[in-house]
């Protein structure tokens, strides 16, 4: 009985070949009769259903496969890619010295280039919403995309709730570029509160009033298990703190200790927030796939934004024109 029961698993086997065998011979046929077909039309409409079949193939593995790969490493769950984020914002945040902050602060006003761990830590930021992006736009289904901007902008929020507003800023960013906002029949699907209250938090008004005030709620309560402040932020208000000592001679020497001393309490504030640690289970093959993700560039996003839906105004077809243009330069060049 054994023996038979181990014979199973062979047949069915030769039986799945036998008839992928007979639908290839089926296919091949088919193709054969219509290549050689007099009639020109039932040559083209084979050869275009056959490019339809490939195209739609290509785009599906490849947008799906990284799709899947993100929400597989995060184990289907927006919480553990946000505690990742969250680690490795600290990990950027443990680079930086108070001295670099305020050599970055005074290179600013004197047109120097940015250091490495803060331009590394900005260009993190940056990249997160490039990130973003690029997932979103390289889901050729609408059902994945919708998933997807669900996926991120649930992530946003536990970010917001972790305290970690850097990422919670970095993913709202990518949610809010034009290539992605642009997709109406997406956004249609989703529905908007979400996004409504990441941007209420992330808007420019008042000076980032709204996410000032949550910040130092944040921070009196102390509920959060750690707190990130939006970066590029925080070296402004450093930055403005700052600029009357640029020019010491138009200050008097009290004056000019009284700048420095302000200075000293977001950098003391900085070095407290990062002291925090977080709490979770490691995923390294999330945090390797997330630190060498290969992000699309804004001439691939808009391609791909494009064929996902049409342009719908004359500005859009102008943009399109000119991405076109910008990309047929580079493949001949």
């Amino acid at each position: 009985m054994a023996l038979i029961f181990d014979c199973v698993p062979t047949i069915k086997a030769y039986k799945v070949f036998e008839e992928e065998e007979a639908e290839s011979r089926r296919v091949g046929w088919a193709a054969s009769n219509a290549l050689t077909s007099p009639v020109i039309s039932r040559r083209n409409n084979f050869h275009n259903k056959s490019m339809s079949l490939i195209r739609n193939r290509g785009c599906t593995n490849s947008s799906s496969s990284a799709r899947v790969q993100l929400k597989n490493l995060s184990g289907n769950s927006p919480e553990p890619f946000a505690e990742h984020l969250t680690y490795l914002e600290q990990n950027q945040m443990d680079k930086i010295t108070s001295s670099e902050i305020c050599e970055e602060v005074m290179g600013k006003e004197r047109g120097k280039v940015a250091l490495n761990n803060v331009s590394h830590y900005l260009c993190w930021s940056s990249r997160l919403s490039e990130l973003v992006a690029s997932q979103i736009v390289s889901c050729q289904k609408l059902s994945d995309r919708v998933e997807m901007i669900e996926f991120f902008l649930d992530a946003a929020l536990s970010c917001c709730r972790l305290g970690n507003l850097n990422s919670c800023m970095a993913l709202t960013a990518g949610l809010s570029t034009p290539c992605v906002q642009r997709l109406s029949k997406t956004w249609d699907r989703i529905e908007d509160t979400k996004i409504k209250v990441l941007q209420h938090i992330c808007d420019p008004q008042g000076n980032f009033s709204n996410y000032r005030v949550i910040l130092k709620m944040f921070e009196a309560e102390g509920n959060t298990p750690v707190l990130i402040p939006i970066f590029s932020i925080f070296l402004k208000d450093c930055y403005f703190r700052l600029k009357p000592c640029m020019n010491p001679g138009d200050l008097a020497a009290d004056q000019q200790l009284k700048c420095w001393k302000e200075l000293t309490g977001p950098i003391a504030d900085f070095d407290h927030w990062r002291s925090k640690r977080i709490q979770f289970t490691k995923r390294e093959r999330l945090i390797t796939y997330m630190s060498s993700y290969q992000a699309l560039n804004e001439t691939e996003l808009f391609d791909h934004s494009f064929s996902i839906q049409n342009p719908t105004n004359s500005f859009e077809k102008s943009q399109r024109r000119l991405f076109r243009s910008l990309k047929n330069e580079r493949s001949t060049g």
